[in-house]
């Protein structure tokens, strides 16, 4: 069982380091974390595919001739039902990513926890900015006034109403060249482990590696120069250091832009979130896209020493050791391992991607200003900013450490070992009973878990030992905040401890 351990392992530490960017010239993206599931979880396309959008666009029409239209000019059902499953996608998509995640390894939800809209709306409700004096200096007011500029603008849907503000062209540019470089810094990083699995091509990677590295520093001089990303940052940093008019603006646009991006769909007065994911093709397998990253791994070649760190990741993760199997009733916590199915030989490939996942009612630059509190609450009632943050045992519903802000997937998985021919007929007599099988932090057959479709998750066998075509979903990139808010509520109690200092006219 300890090789398969470093099996596991040596699988889910490649695929952190490719998720942060983690690699032999470039450090990990800062205030990022991964997380992987215990055992993938599969999706189909009919219940995620083709979300509604506010562009009013359809499916394109099809051409096979299957498609009527009826002769009486009423709508066409086929229309209609199309519309309704894209609505549904949608709220299948919002509420997919609108869990709140444990800050550990092992990416679950937070049991018992709200959703992070609708903690986000508790805090932009009750948000309130600190009185500041007057600025009297002009060099300072004029300063401010531009750096606001340079992220906000009027609402030309609100002219009237000074505080309904949207992000500029120029901020908006800036987080796309963001991620630009973000998703440079992956692929570098995909492709240096990729190198790394043969000693011919890691000898050559100090000349080959050098295109990969050009896009990485390409991406950053086009974030520099068209995402005027030092303009920018420096603008959001004078703005979090002073200025109870930003602030008030700031918590103006958060509410405004919470309601906007409110949709509700059928006959319930409930609304969702509105989310996209990217690329929006991301859950079909017979898609291809540029996103998915061949990853191969062979138990009988050597591989890079794991550190202590990145061997007990996988432990910490809850990640089965090779094969198990779950019954028809059973959940995950209830799986059983089968050791006595042979990992020798073990290969394993499968195409992974990244998928980005956009909120476009959440901008946490409210979160790293300083002139703000909750009326009533502490500072860092919504984030310690630390990675080892716990669910608080009260206000909860105000508790936002982290938002996940990408998905891992994989498709195309094939799992082969010595043995693959005998585990495929115990796999598949289980999987016919109603229950499922995997290996590690994948699962090879089963059936979708809380699907619209109510298909299986199929496998199949071939030259390459266990083929499993789907996509499903491994683990998640989730984005720690900052230490938010700064500053207590003026109505707080003064701790014992602090009384004396204020006794003694020092502020607490």
């Amino acid at each position: 069982m300890a090789d398969v351990k470093t099996d596991v392992s040596q699988i889910l530490a490649d695929l952190r380091k490719r998720a942060l960017g983690i690699n032999d010239s470039t450090k990990p993206l800062e205030g990022f974390m991964v997380s992987f599931l215990p055992t993938g979880r599969p999706v189909h396309k009919d219940d995620y595919g083709n979300p509604w959008t506010p562009d009013l666009t359809l499916a394109e029409p099809k051409t096979d001739g299957s498609e009527t239209k009826p002769a009486d000019g009423t709508p066409d059902p086929a229309l209609l039902n199309q519309i309704t499953k894209r609505q549904r996608n949608l709220g299948n998509i919002s509420r997919l990513v609108d869990h709140k995640l444990q800050l550990n390894a092992a990416g679950q939800e937070v049991p018992g926890s709200s959703r992070i809209s609708e903690t986000w709306k508790v805090i932009v409700d009750g948000a309130n900015a600190v009185p500041l004096p007057p600025i009297n200096d002009p060099n300072l007011k004029k300063a401010l006034d531009k750096a606001m500029k340079l992220l906000m603008k009027q609402d030309p849907d609100e002219a009237d109403n000074p505080d309904a503000l949207i992000p500029t062209s120029a901020y908006e540019k800036y987080q796309r060249y963001r991620k630009a470089y973000n998703k440079s810094v992956q692929a570098y990083t995909a492709q240096y482990l990729a190198a790394a699995a043969s000693p011919i091509t890691l000898q050559m990677w100090p000349v080959t590696g050098k295109t990969y590295l050009s896009d990485v520093d390409s991406a950053m001089d086009e974030w520099i120069s068209l995402g005027k990303k030092i303009e920018i940052e420096n603008a959001i940093d004078l703005l979090a250091a002073q200025g109870t008019d930003s602030a008030t603006k700031m918590i103006a646009m958060a509410k405004k832009n919470y309601e906007k991006y409110q949709v509700s769909f059928g006959a319930l007065t409930a609304t969702v979130p509105f989310v996209q994911l990217f690329p929006t093709n991301w859950c079909d397998p017979a898609k291809e896209d540029d996103g998915w990253t061949q990853y191969e791994y062979d138990s009988t070649k050597s591989h890079s020493k794991l550190t202590s760190e990145e061997t007990s990741f996988g432990g910490s993760a809850g990640v089965n050791l090779g094969f198990f199997s779950i019954g028809a009733s059973a959940e995950h916590s209830e799986s059983k391992d089968h050791s006595e199915f042979s990992n020798d030989g073990l290969h394993i490939k499968f195409r992974y991607a990244i998928i980005d996942i956009e909120r476009p009612w959440l901008n946490t630059v409210l979160l790293n200003m300083g002139n703000w509190f909750l009326n009533g609450f502490p500072k860092n009632a919504v984030s310690n900013g630390q990675i080892n943050q716990q669910k608080p045992s009260e206000n909860e519903a105000f508790w936002l450490p982290s938002i996940p802000t990408q998905l891992i997937v994989l498709k195309d998985l094939h799992i082969k070992t010595n043995h693959s021919e005998g585990q495929f007929d115990a796999m598949r007599k289980q999987t016919k009973a109603g229950g499922s099988f995997g290996w590690g932090p994948f699962t090879i057959g089963g059936h979708y878990g809380k699907s619209e479709s109510q298909q299986t998750f199929d496998f199949s066998a071939d030259g390459e030992g266990l083929h499993v075509e789907g996509v499903q979903i491994i683990g998640w990139i989730s984005q720690v905040l900052p230490a938010a808010p700064k500053v207590n509520a003026p109505n707080m109690p003064v701790p014992d401890k602090d009384k004396k200092k204020v006794e003694d006219g020092v502020h607490a």
